[in-house]
């Protein structure tokens, strides 16, 4: 499930702060400092709290990891024929 959601949630917020100067040299290679952290932190929250098409509605990001969790879920249990994972549109 991570690899589904980690770039366009995760990379596109990181990428999108770098475009905008918002993330700039680090102090400590590696290393993200403590106001760094936060506001990635709080950007990332913005994002999982965005707003999605999902099987056609609209449907805030935090829930569609939930109904893919569940269909994967089915899918394994051997409830569900197929996984179809979830595409984002850049």
């Amino acid at each position: 499930m991570i690899e589904e959601f980690r770039a366009p949630v995760v990379d596109r917020t990181v990428i999108s702060m770098v475009q905008l100067g918002q993330i700039r040299e680090l102090r400590t290679p590696g290393m993200l400092d403590g106001e760094l952290k936060s506001a990635l932190l709080s950007r990332l929250f913005e994002r999982i709290d965005g707003i999605e098409s999902y099987e056609g509605g609209k449907y805030r990001v935090r829930s569609i990891i939930q109904k893919q969790c569940r269909q994967a879920a089915s899918f394994l249990r051997g409830t569900a024929d197929e996984y179809k994972p979830f595409r984002f549109k850049w």
